[in-house]
Parts: structure tokens; sequence; C-alpha cells
């Protein structure tokens, strides 16, 4: 569907069946269900889990010797930063609101979302541990600081997971994935689990969908990146995230309202914050089949006006509202979906190794759905899910042309001269850097991040400098998952002072209303 190269689809009801499958180029094949995939975004649950063992179970043991240990007893409920600075030997500036720990679990406040700030354009990861910590609290005030209606607001973010990841490490005195390791991986059984990368023969590898072909790409760096892991970075077979997924199945209360059970799950699901349409929990957002919440995180919202809009609907008969808890995760070259069905004690599964302008997981997860559970909307024709696939190709096209167009701009000679454009520009608080050289004629660009690896500062594939106007230039970049969202808007207002000289660029902050975001640029 969508050209992916490969499907993992699971499906189960606990604990009387479950039918795996696994798709290649619409084949299905039985033995392939030992793939490994990247789970993206859903790694915030495993995360999540793992911090949950470590203030609901170690630091209330009387068995406990570690200090770190003993000093977040009743941490969920308590300042985010006061805890962080009683176990890590880095200090972290107040937050916005002196967000709490379990507030920062479920996105309330805390950090806005930052790809645009940790990541090139490209997405090549660029920031280190010790920048993100310093410049998480301008994040907040940046985001919600202009005004008190910001205070209550639910905003999901990478940031979020990145700082309970930094938490964590600090709190147990080793890295995260091994951590994760110990606490969730070996509790549940789960052994294709890891955290990172590593030489693995049963990885999937990740391709992307463009222009009517799906080709292979370079593995995202995200998956490695020490500030990003916590955001993105586990990886298993269907198995064991089934393993995984089954076991917040049977924590659902049985009955609505009830009591959940006392299991290291239910740090999943005891804590929540309101949103519009439904309820956000650590393990994605519950709302019924018969609103426009499901899909909410697909990519689709941002290439489709049609998935913006259309419902599954009620059970039939009967017309019955079917509630679901539905997550998502999303990184170059793979897509992930899945909802847990309580009422019914299901989980669904999907994940694919193909990236593009649709969204494969997010329809063929939808599908299943209207066809298990007989799903119809309240009014109107039940929704053709294949021919809205096609739409949203011919959609995707389109797009891609507009990207297109966007990109082969005509590199104006006679805009800016090339050498007032040549330089190192910075963003000071954002510690992001971005260096302008001449080549051949043409203005290349690498941005430089604050991360060392292998002794040098981390850079950014190149990038072209297209010269639109006297006032106006425009990065060229591959494309990838986040140029549609934090990186769409890559054109950059030029400042000069009054010798007519180049002193920033500037471009518009995609999250925040009337905010800029300027890069200076340093003397020669």
């Amino acid at each position: 569907m969508a050209g992916t190269n490969l499907c993992m689809i699971h499906l189960e009801m606990v604990p009387k069946d479950a039918q795996r499958r696994t798709y290649r180029d619409g084949e299905l094949s039985d033995d392939l269900d030992n793939i490994v995939f990247p789970w993206g975004s859903l790694t915030k649950m495993v995360v999540i889990v793992a911090l949950s063992v470590i203030i609901d179970e170690l630091a209330v043991s009387n068995l406990s010797e570690n200090e770190r240990f003993k000093s977040l007893r009743g941490a969920w409920d308590r300042p985010f930063v006061e805890c962080f600075n009683k176990v890590s030997k880095a200090r972290m500036s107040n937050l916005l609101y002196n967000v709490k720990v379990g507030e920062l679990a479920t996105h309330y406040r805390g950090i806005p979302p930052i790809n645009h700030i940790i990541m090139a354009p490209d997405g090549t990861p660029l920031m280190s541990n010790d920048d993100f910590l310093a410049v998480a609290s301008h994040l907040a005030a940046d985001a919600y600081g202009q005004s008190e209606a910001h205070s209550s607001r639910w905003n999901y973010s990478n940031g979020n997971a990145i700082l309970i990841g930094m938490f964590i490490e600090a709190a147990y005195g080793k890295p995260l994935p091994k951590v994760v390791e110990e606490l969730v991986f070996r509790r549940f059984g789960m052994r294709s689990a890891y955290m990172g990368t590593k030489h693995d023969p049963d990885a999937a590898l990740p391709h992307e969908a463009s222009g009517g072909e799906t080709v292979p790409i370079e593995s995202p760096q995200t998956l490695s990146d020490p500030l990003c892991i916590a955001a993105m970075g586990v990886r298993s077979n269907a198995n064991d995230i089934a393993t995984f997924f089954r076991s917040i199945v049977t924590t659902f209360p049985d009955e609505p309202g009830g009591d959940l059970r006392p299991t290291i799950m239910s740090c999943l699901l005891g804590r929540r914050v309101n949103m519009e349409g439904g309820r956000y929990y650590p393990c994605g957002v519950f709302t019924t089949l018969d609103t426009t919440i499901p899909g909410l995180q697909s990519l689709n919202r941002l290439t489709s006006p049609e998935s913006s809009s259309y419902v599954l609907g009620s059970k039939q008969p009967g017309n019955k509202p079917v509630e679901v808890c539905y997550s998502t995760g999303r990184i170059n070259g793979f897509e992930a979906c899945t909802y847990i069905i309580p009422s019914f004690r299901t989980f669904l599964i999907v994940q694919a190794n193909t990236s593009g302008r649709v969204d494969a997981c997010d329809h063929i997860s939808r599908l299943i759905l209207q066809s298990s559970f007989d799903l119809r909307p309240s009014s109107g024709p039940r929704v053709d899910i294949p021919a809205m696939v096609k739409q949203g190709v011919e959609e995707g096209v389109e797009l891609l042309a507009e990207f297109t167009q966007s990109q082969s701009v005509h590199d104006d000679d006679s805009a800016i001269p090339s050498n007032h454009l040549v330089g190192t520009y910075t963003h000071d608080r954002y510690r992001q850097t971005f260096l302008v050289t001449e080549r051949e004629g043409k203005l290349w660009v690498r941005w430089q991040g604050s991360r060392i690896a292998e002794g040098h500062p981390v850079q950014s594939g190149e990038m072209q400098l297209l010269r639109v106007t006297a006032h106006l230039v425009r990065m060229k970049v591959r494309f990838n998952v986040d140029r549609l969202d934090a990186w769409r808007d890559l054109d950059f207002r030029v400042s000069r002072d009054g010798n007519r000289q180049v002193v920033s660029l500037c471009r518009e902050n995609p999250y925040i209303e009337n905010n800029s975001i300027t890069y200076v640029r340093s003397p020669d």
C-alpha cells in the first residue's frame, strides 16, 4: 500500500488468539515475524516504564541502599528540576510553572516541539546533552511565557522524553540503553529489544517512497544519537512489542472508572491530561473511533486534507462507540501505529520500513479496525480507505511537485553578492551554528552542532543556499519527514547594516506565532 516495502501487522485479542502477519511487496510471508523494526516515538512508553520502576519500586523499597533512589520518593508530584538536581551532577535552571515529573510524562506544559532546535534541516542530530539542559528552560519560556493561557497547554514533544531520559540516567547511574535493558526488556522477556544501534541481521532496512518509487535510504542517526534515543531509540521484533502491549491491555480496568491493577504498567495509564477530543496518557491518546482523533499524529494530517476530517464510526449493530488508545511514531525510513481497544482486550500494531508522503501504517491500521469491528459512520457512506490512499498518493505527488518547485528557484546572482553571505551564523541561545561557503559559483551550507563525535563537532550534510531576492535566501534540502513539519519553511530573511553588509539571517519559528529565530553573522 502506497509503495511500502515491508509492513508488519499484529492483531491480538488477549487471551483468545493472535493474528501475526508480515507482508512484503503484497505477498504474505509467515517467516518474517522476527524482523526488527524501530519503534520511533513509541519508545517514550518504554522510557516511562523505566522511570516508574525507579520511582514506584526502587525509591520506596526498604532494601534500596542507593540514596539517589530514596530522594525520589513521591517524585511524580514534585517539580522536575528539583528532582533532577538532587540526582544529577549537572544543574538545570527552573522550568516555567515548576513543571512536575508526572506532568512532563504526559507532555503537559514542559518543553515545546524541538526538532528544529536539536536537528539540522536534513535530520542530522546536532545538540549535546549538556547544551540541551542549558537551553531547556529557555525553550519552555519562549513557548509558554507569552500569556497565562499557555500554562494549561498540552504539547507533545520529544523534548519532554529527552529530559526524562537524562533524569533516568542520573538517578540510575548508567547509560539509558543499559537502564532500559535491565528495568524493562529483561522484566518483560523482550529478547530481541534494544535501544540504540548494533549490527543486527534481522533489522529492517529503511526506505523512502518518492515519485512512484521505493528506494533504500541511510539509517537515521536519531536511532543512536545520545540525545534522541529517549524519544525514538528502541527497536524490537513483532513478538517483543506484542509482549509489551499485552501487558498494557491486561492493566486496563475491567469496568469504566475502576481501579487500575497495581502493576508496573499502571504508570502508562494512571496519569493523564485532558486534551481537545480526548485524554492523553503516556501510552497514547484515549478517544473513540467515531472522532477525528485517530490519526492525529500521522503524517497524513500534514499532507492530505481528507485525513483530517474522516471518522471510522461506531460498531454495528447498535451504533456503539468503540474506545481506543491511539499512538504513533515515525522517523526517516520507518513508520509505526498502534491501537489498544480495552473493552475487547485487543491491540493492533502496524509497522513499516518505508516513509513518504503517505503514511501507509495509518491507513492500514484503520482499514483493519473498520473491518474487525464493522465500523460505520453515523451519517454518510462508509469510508473507502483504499480509494482514500490512492487520493493521498496523488496529493503526495502534488506536494512533491510543490517542494520541487520551491527548491528549483533560480539562484539569482543579482539578488545578493555571494561574498556578502559567506560566513558563520550562530544562534547563541539555541546553540545552533551554520557555515556558508562558496564553491564553483554556488553557495553551500553545513550545520554544525555542539555534540562531539570522533573528536570533531557533528556536521550535517551539505545543502545549497539559493539567493531568491535581495531580502530572502532559501536552503535546498533533501526531503525528509521534518520537511513537512519542523523544517517546512526554509526561507531566511536577510538583514543588513548601514554599510549594506549582511549581519543576520532569520526564519520564522514553526511552532510559535510572531516569533523569529535569528542567526547572527560572526565578524570576519
